[in-house]
């Protein structure tokens, strides 16, 4: 089924099910999908010892894949495949393991082919754990789901 011809009041539902149940790099982090709307999208984590760098804090890729994430969902509203051109990323700090942790996404300028959204990550602390800036293109390729 086409995205793009669901009814605004089911896609957001549906795009939610189904990012969730196709991140398999996300399910492999523990990281979900937790809210979306046509302007943000949210990603959240429990950082824990599986996610520790050698010297035992969550390693910061973690961080900037669920910006990524939050971003790339919030890109999947409109209907296309839309890959990560580049990004501009700020580590600012570490969250402790056993934290959750959660990446909120928005929409700086949405243009015919390319995006872009900012993110920030954030601890369950009120920690800024980092911040950064993405470019999406937006591909031909629809957006089927199951």
């Amino acid at each position: 089924m086409d995205l793009l011809s669901l009814p605004d009041d089911e896609r957001i539902p549906r795009l939610m099910e189904y990012c969730n149940k196709r991140n398999r790099f996300g399910s492999l982090i523990g990281m979900r999908l937790t809210a979306l709307s046509r302007h943000s999208a949210r990603m959240e984590m429990i950082v824990d010892e599986q996610h520790n760098n050698p010297i035992g804090l969550p390693h910061g890729a973690i961080y900037l894949a669920l910006a990524d994430s939050a971003c790339g969902s919030l890109m999947m509203l409109t209907g296309y495949a839309t890959p990560t051109l580049d990004v501009t990323w700020k580590y600012l700090k570490s969250a402790v393991p056993g934290e959750r942790v959660w990446a909120d996404s928005r929409i700086i300028r949405s243009g015919r082919t390319v995006s872009t959204l900012e993110a920030e990550v954030q601890s369950e602390s009120g920690d800024l754990l980092g911040k950064g800036i993405f470019s999406f293109f937006q591909t031909r390729r629809k957006i089927e789901l199951e």
